[in-house]
């Protein structure tokens, strides 16, 4: 090869390498809940996870489960994780606008946690029902994963309609629950030993965890498939709670956080999506040690 003909072939190759098409990262917005809570750094650790020149995560910080359906009905985010029950009360509320999601990612069970005063001679969540007229209940802000929660009550079990409720959560309900004549009891759905439960434990002198174990509640499923499922709260989790009380394992339901992503972006990013779920089952281990912490 002579050296002219050496040359050019050089600079052919190098052009060759500044044409090659560069990789592009697809993007996906994810809807969480708060930035100190366990959807966060659930996403957090997804995007972690993730190759960003494959694919490019923003989370975005909402109010919870039912925001974050909202959001996925008007295109502000391409993914979301919700409590499943959450996604049942939404479709059946928006039967003629349901959303198209493709097939649920399961990330992680959530407990239900029903915290009453102890002077409200409340001992399991029936009790409510049976004297409704006495009782008062805070159930999360309208539009968290929990208040969705005692909407789907309701509607299992009619007689929960009866009891007064109110929409407030967080610490402003854990507030209330102390004062003089407050209400009866709160109940809000996280992981065993959030950040929020700690504060609930801490305040635990005047308050009790109370049982959720009423059997028609376990009737709601979803593709064929029970949507809560009855676990225990071992015995020490919440020690405030148990103060002076007899300890003793606490049944209550669970309900699976879980990871939704548009039909759309699903269908339009079909490689990205089959990366996305990849990522999810390697980023599974270190969201469970996240959420359950031994």
């Amino acid at each position: 090869m002579t050296p002219n003909l050496l040359t050019w072939c050089r600079r052919l190759c190098a052009l060759a390498c500044f044409a090659a098409p560069a990789v592009h990262a697809e993007s996906l917005s994810l809807c969480t809940a708060r930035a100190d809570g366990n959807y966060y750094a659930a996403g957090q650790i997804i995007q972690s996870r993730a190759d960003a020149d494959r694919l490019r995560l923003t989370l975005l910080e909402t109010a919870g489960s039912v925001d974050n359906l909202a959001k996925l009905a008007r295109g502000e985010c391409d993914a979301a994780i919700v409590q499943l029950d959450a996604y049942l009360v939404y479709q059946e509320t928006h039967r003629k606008s349901r959303l198209e999601l493709a097939r649920p990612n399961y990330l992680y069970e959530e407990f239900v946690h029903l915290i009453c005063r102890r002077d409200a001679g409340i001992q399991t969540i029936e009790d409510l029902a049976d004297a409704s007229a006495k009782h008062r209940i805070l159930i999360g802000e309208p539009e968290s994963g929990s208040a969705a929660t005692w909407r789907s009550f309701t509607l299992l079990d009619p007689s929960y309609a009866a009891v007064a409720s109110e929409p407030v959560g967080g610490m402003q309900a854990l507030a209330e629950l102390q004062k003089t004549n407050g209400a009866s009891c709160m109940i809000y759905v996280s992981g065993l030993r959030s950040q929020f439960s700690a504060a609930v434990n801490d305040a635990g002198d005047s308050l009790q965890l109370v049982s959720v174990d009423d059997p028609d509640l376990d009737e709601a499923r979803f593709a064929g498939e029970r949507i809560y499922r009855f676990r225990e709260i071992p015995s020490g989790t919440y020690p405030g709670l148990e103060a002076g009380r007899k300890r003793r394992d606490r049944k209550t339901l669970t309900v699976g956080a879980t990871l939704f992503v548009s039909q759309r972006w699903a269908a339009e990013h079909d490689d990205a999506h089959r990366y996305l779920v990849d990522t999810i089952l390697r980023a599974k281990p270190a969201i469970l040690e996240r959420v359950a912490p031994k």
